[in-house]
């Protein structure tokens, strides 16, 4: 293991605070049955620890996350694969597109109702046109990829999700030079026509 990486794994004791975490996420999820979300949230945890945010404030957006969407389901607005719910430091932000200008308003006002909520941020397009969703996940996971091969960029504190040919970031940057590359790199991913960004800078 290189000197980068070793500086970005976990200690044993981080380590098994956030598989903790993995497992909380994997019981309430398991419950709804939303199997997407529970390898989101599971990802999450396994990475939380290393993250600029901080393990804490790490597992209460997890938190957050899964008290949105047990509400979806509880207004049974059956959000997934229309909708994706990313959480940072209490912002949230929801990407995905919908048919009925009235389903965006529902989630919207559903997400403003979670614990611990500070923002949201309603970024879900209203189309008739069919989302073609496995582009969207190859265009994501590519950009991730890209993130993570560029060693200026400590990619773990992004949330990237792509919708249509739109690429949305969160997160937080180390320095706003880190954020043009995150930037460049996304412009230059296949089939993103567009960027919207709700990064924070560090310094």
């Amino acid at each position: 293991m290189n000197k980068f990486w070793r500086n970005r794994w976990p200690d044993h004791k981080q380590f098994s605070v956030t598989t903790s975490l993995v497992f909380l996420s994997l019981h309430f999820f398991g419950a709804t049955g939303c199997t997407n979300v529970i390898l989101s949230a599971g990802t999450a945890a396994v990475t939380a620890s290393q993250e600029e945010r901080g393990l804490a404030t790490a597992a209460n957006d997890l938190a957050i996350q899964a008290n949105i969407n047990a509400l979806f389901l509880k207004q049974e607005l059956y959000s997934w694969p229309a909708i994706t719910v990313s959480v940072f430091d209490g912002r949230v932000l929801l990407t995905g597109a919908v048919t009925q200008k009235t389903d965006r308003a529902k989630a919207e006002n559903i997400a403003k109702r979670g614990r611990g909520v500070r923002r949201v941020f309603n970024e879900i397009q209203v189309t008739n046109t069919k989302r073609n969703w496995l582009r969207d996940q190859m265009t994501t996971l590519t950009l991730k990829d890209k993130l993570l091969r560029d060693k200026s960029i400590f990619s773990i504190n992004y949330s990237i999700n792509a919708a249509n040919g739109v690429v949305y970031l969160m997160g937080i940057a180390q320095t706003s030079a880190e954020l043009k590359r995150v930037r460049a790199h996304s412009r230059n991913t296949k089939n993103v026509r567009r960027i919207v960004d709700y990064v924070i800078v560090k310094n």
